[in-house]
């Protein structure tokens, strides 16, 4: 740091300053908008807010961490396992007709199926989900059929879409699921406009948008985010991290923490058991009472509104 002194144009190195602070009024925000409450005589310059844990609630050898149940039923469990194959099944055969030209494109969702299974375990079926290209997983959950599969991917007219979109674009309107979009990021936008919506209705469902990490660096995740917090949308953003954007990979889209330094928790992918009872608890927070977290289906309710 350079001292600038009056009534001369030398520079000189600053004495270093014993570092004080001076507190606000217990414990209250020194200004509107801000949560700090204390003031300080030295510049602190952070890279982070602080190191953020991975929630991990299973381990590699199948063996739950000690203290932690799970989170959902053995039927549950089984019924969540066998989804995550078929997931890896279709997309193998998709993907073979896909080298082979018989349609002309394909994203596949290996490694991120305990994902999109456990999160969309989590959810009730009135909570409307905005996917993005990943969610195979997701859609088998809510109803999507090997048929529906297929019709999208050749685009023939028994597709919802009429065979007007990009292969892996489904669509379950009648189960809360929007359309896919090919354009990075648009759906974060959507979301938190209808997860407002819902808070201004007193409905009891929240909207969810699941997005990649690419996504994430676009400026309309910081526009949707900040929208949803000041307005308190009923609203879960659910940022996969796969280590790149397509082909750019994180390196070249931030600097930071990643994405878990502008949302409250960050979790183990590679496990359902990591990924549903998070969901069940920040769905509990989207709103004044919503779900109770032991009861993600939400057969029982608050009954409280929003």
């Amino acid at each position: 740091m350079i001292q600038f002194r009056h009534g001369s144009s030398a520079a000189t190195p600053a004495q270093p300053a014993e570092r004080q602070v001076e507190r606000g009024g217990e414990g209250q925000p020194l200004f509107n908008g801000v949560q700090s409450t204390r003031f300080t005589s030295m510049p602190a310059f952070k890279d982070s807010v602080g190191e953020f844990e991975v929630l991990q609630q299973l381990r590699k050898d199948g063996s739950l961490v000690e203290g932690v149940e799970l989170p959902f039923s053995l039927d549950t469990a089984v019924e969540m396992y066998g989804t995550m194959v078929r997931s890896s099944v279709y997309d193998t055969i998709l993907m073979e007709l896909q080298r082979q030209g018989r349609i002309s494109f394909y994203c596949s969702n290996f490694g991120e199926e305990a994902t999109a299974v456990g999160s969309a375990a989590a959810l009730s079926r009135e909570d409307m989900v905005w996917p993005h290209y990943r969610e195979l997983g997701m859609f088998l959950w809510r109803g999507l059929t090997a048929q529906q599969i297929v019709d999208q991917n050749v685009g023939n007219e028994e597709d919802v879409g009429k065979g007007r979109n990009l292969q892996v674009h489904y669509c379950l309107p009648d189960a809360n699921v929007q359309t896919v979009h090919a354009i990075l990021g648009t759906q974060i936008c959507q979301a938190p406009g209808a997860g407002y919506g819902y808070r201004l209705e007193g409905q009891d469902k929240v909207s969810v948008a699941s997005v990649g990490v690419g996504a994430a660096s676009e400026g309309d995740a910081l526009t949707a985010l900040n929208f949803a917090s000041v307005y308190k949308s009923q609203t879960l953003f659910i940022c996969r991290n796969n280590g790149y954007s397509i082909s750019t990979p994180v390196s070249d889209q931030y600097g930071g923490d990643g994405i878990a330094a502008r949302g409250p928790v960050r979790a183990d992918s590679h496990f359902p058991v990591s990924q549903s009872f998070p969901h069940t608890e920040l769905i509990s927070r989207c709103g004044t009472g919503l779900r109770d977290p032991v009861d993600p289906g939400g057969r029982e309710r608050c009954g409280r509104r929003v």
